[in-house]
C-alpha cells in the first residue's frame, strides 16, 4: 500500500477491502482518490474529520478524544456512603453497612424478613432515563449462604416479579438472568452461585431487542422477551432486594456497581 509523504500522519491499515491499493493523499475535503489495485479505481473515499480528527488511537490501543461531549450516561459506585440511597426492611431487623470492601446487605432472621437498597431518579423522558435506550449494569457480588433466599440485583423494580426490570435473580444458590415488562417476566438459568465466592455479573440491555448476560466475563445467554419499555421506573438505576425464606438471616456482599445508558 503506498501513499504520498503528506499522508504519513494518517494510518490506514491494510485489509480485505483496500488490499495493496495505491491512493492519493488526503485532499481538503478529507478524501483520497483510488488510483489502482481495486475496483474502486477512479472513486473517492471520504474519511470523516480526517484533516482534523476528533479522536485517535495510539500504539497501545488507547482512544484519545478531543471533545468532552459524551453521548451516554455513566454512574459507578464503590459504596463510600449510604447518602443518596433509599433503604427498606431494616428498621426492626436486618442491616445495611459500609466497609472498605463495599456494602453488606443483611436481612433479619425471621421468615420473609427482607432488606433493600435502591438508587433512583425521577422517572421522565425529559430527565433522560428510559427503557427505550441501551443500558448496561455490572456488579461484583458474594453470597454468604446458598439456601432459603430470594435475591434481586436489578435495574428497575426489585420488589415484584413482574415489575419492569432487567438484571439478576437468585433463588437459593441458582443464578438467573431476568427481564420483566409489568405483564410478565422471563428468566434464564446462568448456573450455580456458590456461597463465599465472588462473581462478576454483567447484563447488557439492547433496547427492544435483547438482554445479554455474562458471568465472570463469559457470555452465558440472552433473553428476548418481556423487555421493559417506556420510562416508568426507568430511573431506578439500582435495586437490590434480599428476602429470607427461612428463619435465618441472609447476607449479600457487593464491592461495586456500574451503570451505563445511551443518551
Amino acid at each position: 500500500m503506498s501513499y504520498a509523504s503528506d499522508f504519513d500522519d494518517y494510518l490506514v491499515k491494510k485489509d480485505s477491502l483496500l488490499n495493496e491499493v495505491d491512493a492519493t493523499p488526503l485532499d481538503e475535503a478529507g478524501a483520497i482518490s483510488v488510483l489502482s489495485g481495486h475496483d474502486l479505481v477512479g472513486n473517492r473515499i471520504y474519511i470523516p474529520n480526517a484533516k482534523n480528527p476528533l479522536f485517535s488511537v495510539d500504539e497501545n490501543g488507547n482512544l484519545k478524544v478531543k471533545s468532552l461531549e459524551r453521548d451516554d450516561f455513566h454512574w459507578f459506585t464503590v459504596f463510600e456512603s449510604l447518602d443518596g440511597f433509599s433503604t427498606d426492611g431494616i428498621s426492626v431487623r436486618g442491616s445495611i453497612t459500609i466497609s472498605s470492601n463495599g456494602i453488606t446487605i443483611k436481612t433479619g432472621d425471621t421468615y420473609l424478613d427482607y432488606a433493600e437498597l435502591q438508587k433512583s431518579q425521577p422517572n421522565s423522558t425529559a430527565n433522560g432515563f428510559s427503557w427505550d435506550k441501551d443500558r448496561k449494569l455490572k456488579l461484583h457480588v458474594q453470597l454468604v449462604d446458598s439456601t432459603n433466599q430470594n435475591i434481586y440485583l436489578v435495574c428497575g423494580d426489585g420488589t415484584t416479579s413482574n415489575g419492569r426490570k432487567f438484571g439478576f435473580y437468585v433463588v437459593n444458590n441458582t443464578l438467573y438472568g431476568i427481564t420483566a415488562d409489568n405483564s410478565g417476566n422471563t428468566t434464564l438459568s446462568l448456573g450455580t452461585f456458590d456461597a463465599t465466592n465472588f462473581k462478576l455479573l454483567e447484563a447488557k440491555y439492547f433496547a427492544g431487542k435483547r438482554v445479554e448476560f455474562y458471568v465472570n466475563k463469559t457470555y452465558i445467554g440472552k433473553i428476548t422477551t418481556n423487555l421493559p419499555s417506556g420510562d416508568t421506573i426507568s430511573g431506578n438505576i439500582l435495586d437490590f432486594h434480599i428476602i429470607t425464606t427461612g428463619n435465618v438471616a441472609k447476607t449479600v456482599n457487593i464491592s461495586y456497581f456500574d451503570f451505563w445508558q445511551r443518551n
